[in-house]
This record gives C-alpha cells, structure tokens and sequence, in this order.
C-alpha cells in the first residue's frame, strides 16, 4: 500500500452551483397589504442555502417551542447528485487552446489594440453529473404560497439558463436549470393539535460539469525545424563559428536539416550581436539592414530583463547543457545589433591556467616587443618557433608549434612547452589576461569561445 498521499485540490465547485440556485430566487418579493398612500407593500422573500435538520431548527428555535420561525423563507440545496455516462467522453483526452492576450501599456496602464503575451492552455475532460436541486417555499397562509407560485411557474417554463463563471474556457461554464416536479403542499393527514409551517417544493435538474485542474503555461515559439532526409554517407555543415564543422560519419543513420525561422545568421563580438541575412549579409534585397525589432515583431514580444538569446557551443544540437545564455536589449541606435548580457555561470569553465597573451614569435620574441620574462609568463604562439637564438633551447629539444602554449621556466632559466597542440585532442577553455576573453582548444585550433558567426540553429530566441 502506498504511503504518498494524493495530491489535494479542491475548488468549490458544487458549493458554487449551489450558490448559484440561490441567487435565482433571491428578487422573488410577495404582497402584504397596501401602504397609508394607497401603494401596494412588497417585501422580499428571505434565501438561504441548505436543509434545516432537526439539530439546526431547534438552534434557531433557541430550543424553544415558543418561538416562531420567520416566513416566507425559500431554502435551496442539493437533493441529489448523478453519474452522467450518457455526456461522458475520453477521459484522458488534453484539449490544448492557444490564448492570445492584448499587449499592456505600461505608461497609460491600459491595454492596446495590438498583440501581446501569448499562452497554451490544456485542460483535461471534466466529470459529467446530473444534479437534482430542491427549493423549499415555506409559508404562513396560502395567499403567500399563491403569490410566489406563480412567480416561479412562469419563470420555469420549462428552463432557464445558469451561468456558472465568465471564463471563456470554462467547460461548464453555461448550463440549464429544468424545473421537472412540484410538490404544493408538505402536509398530509392532520394528526393532534400541531400545526406545521406550510411548505411547497420544486425539484429541479442541471446537467454540469466538475472540472479538473489545467494548465496554463506561456506559448513556446519554434526556434528550429528539424527535418530528416534519409541516410547519409559523408558531409560536412558549418556549424557554428567558422572553422567548427560538424562531421556526419557513415555510422549516423539521419541526417539533418536545420531550419531557423527567416534562415538568419548572426555575428558574435564582444557583447554586441549584429543580424545577418541567410547568406551571411547585413543588408537586405532592398539594401536595407536587417531589424532584430521586426524579427521578433513576428513571433512575440520583447521583455526586458526576460526574454533571452543563447548561442549553442556543442555540435548537438539537442544538448542544452552548454548553451551560452545572456539577457538583451536592441542597440538605441543601430537596429541590427543587440546588446547581449551574458549570464557567466553560463560560459564553460576554464581548463587550463590563463595565458598572458597571443603573440606571433617571429615578431614579438625576447629582445624585441616581449617583456622581461617571468615564471607565470605563459604565451599562446600562433606560428611554429623552429631554430631560433631569440628564444634558446627548450626542454628535451622540442620545438614549439603553432597553437602550442609556453611558458617561461625561472629556474632553468628557459620557456618550456605547457601545452603540446598535437597532443590534445579533447576541448579546453582557458582566459587571455591581455583582453579577459575566452579561448577555445577544440582539438585542432584556438578560437575567441563565443565570438563568431552562428548559422540557423546555432542561435535561438527565448522570448
């Protein structure tokens, strides 16, 4: 036997069909006799919800036989409660509803005419019952029970409709309230000397729905289409920035097309990001440079501080874990860039100890442009060093290639080899003390991590 219990929910909601069988006889008045000018006396006939038991009228009684209950009163409640297989439907079956909401002025706080936050809402079957609902009329004399008789005949004839809520996507949120019996008087034989209040019933059907809980969570665009085309031998695509390809061995059984909305690319540098045309271009047919507002004019709303574009930094596509992810706003004056917010705890963590900087050895070497080394030198070199007096000998005769990484030994008085280029195989992250930026090692060179050109897919907005 399981020990976690049900999730608990509950929403009133036979409590609130209730309710709503009272307000219906709530203006029901009946005439008592004329005023000193002439003029008809109305008074309204008391509503109150629920059967007197005995317990409850001998409270109101104050246990007392010499008190007198006030008359006319109408009581309504639930008499009885049915299953409706007749209206019962799938009862697994999710009924999603797109919402479109009105966009909110924040200055003039009121709504526009144009389109604002859009919403999915899914809501599951309700449970179809059939409820018998009685209204007690109790009296003092028959003129009472004619009066508010004929009030109810007429209004019931045969039904009227009972709204329930003013949610569009209520399923119940309509039904009908049927009068279907009467019972005129609730006394029979006369037996001693007592003499009961009169009461007359009407019964009453209503065909409603209990509803379960929904789900109403904000709309996700479509970032990227993802198409299969069948098996694939060998192909490249550039992926993401250049140089990064992405290889489709022969052991992968599809290959993919990656559709982004518009086919835009972008431009990463710095913390600028500039919208290109999908052949890589700033300006348009027209001549005209793209605008990031008109882009995402067609799929939803910008939110400061909220909505997010985040770039892939893993060739698959499906993994999130290393998506770089950073909040934006539109540049004040060139439309085609945004201003990106990188959130750090995004950016891979750095693998290797920072460099002091990127030089070329050939023109930057002791002697000339370099500093006088020290032991926490280290220097990125992007050409092969071979023999060269400038920078002496290095450990076991090595020579350093390009992409290798040095650093500068006090001990030995010499610059040894810390990083072996054709060695490393795997991905590594280090920072550049020069300018703080991100390097990248993704087996075969070094590249700024997230600066560069992404291609369809390798961008998406969140907003």
């Amino acid at each position: 036997m399981g020990t976690v219990p049900l999730n608990y929910w509950f929403d009133s909601q036979l409590r609130r069909y209730a309710q709503q069988f009272c307000r219906v006889f709530q203006n029901f008045t009946y005439q008592t006799g004329r005023q000193i000018d002439g003029e008809p006396e109305f008074r309204p006939v008391p509503v109150k919800h629920g059967m007197s038991n005995r317990q409850v009228a001998s409270i109101l009684l104050k246990n007392s036989e010499n008190i007198m209950q006030s008359v006319p009163m109408i009581a309504c409640y639930i008499s009885d409660i049915g299953i409706s297989r007749g209206r019962t439907q799938a009862p697994l079956y999710i009924e999603r509803k797109q919402i479109y909401e009105r966009a909110w002025d924040e200055g003039s706080q009121m709504y526009t005419t144009e389109e604002g936050a859009r919403y999915q809402l899914n809501r599951i079957i309700p449970v179809p019952l059939d409820l018998t609902l009685k209204a007690d009329i109790w009296v003092s004399n028959q003129l009472q029970k004619d009066q508010l008789f004929e009030q109810i005949i007429i209004l019931f004839n045969p039904s009227i409709d009972l709204q329930h809520s003013n949610n569009p996507f209520d399923w119940g949120g309509l039904t009908i309230l049927e009068l279907t019996d009467t019972s005129w008087s609730s006394r029979g034989m006369p037996v001693g000397s007592s003499d009961d209040i009169e009461m007359m019933s009407f019964t009453f059907k209503a065909e409603v729905w209990i509803q379960p809980p929904s789900w109403l969570h904000p709309q996700k665009l479509i970032h990227q289409i993802i198409t299969n085309i069948g098996e694939s031998a060998q192909m490249e695509y550039d992926g993401m920035a250049k140089g990064w390809d992405i290889d489709y061995s022969i052991s992968d059984l599809m290959a993919r097309i990656i559709t982004t909305p518009g086919n835009h690319q972008i431009r990463v540098i710095e913390d600028e990001i500039t919208l290109l045309g999908p052949a890589g271009s700033e300006i348009d047919d027209n001549g005209e440079i793209y605008s990031w507002a008109s882009l995402i004019e067609l799929y939803g709303k910008f939110r400061d501080n909220i909505s997010q574009l985040r770039i892939k930094t893993s060739d698959n596509l499906d993994d999130e874990s290393n998506d770089v992810i950073g909040t934006f706003r539109i540049h004040p004056s060139q439309p085609n860039k945004l201003i990106w917010y990188v959130d750090g705890m995004t950016i891979p963590a750095n693998t290797l100890d920072p460099i002091t900087g990127v030089l070329d050895p050939h023109l930057t070497f002791p002697g000339k442009g370099l500093a006088i080394p020290q032991s926490s030198h280290r220097y990125l070199i992007t050409a092969d060093i071979g023999s060269s007096q400038a920078w002496g000998t290095f450990a076991s005769g090595a020579t350093p290639k390009a992409n290798d990484i040095i650093q500068y030994n006090s001990t030995q008085s010499r610059w040894d080899i810390v990083f072996d280029s054709a060695a490393q195989q795997t991905t590594h992250y280090l920072r550049n003390l020069a300018n703080s930026k991100q390097f990248r090692w993704d087996g075969s060179s070094w590249a700024i991590n997230i600066e560069g050109e992404y291609n369809p897919g390798y961008w998406r907005l969140f907003l």
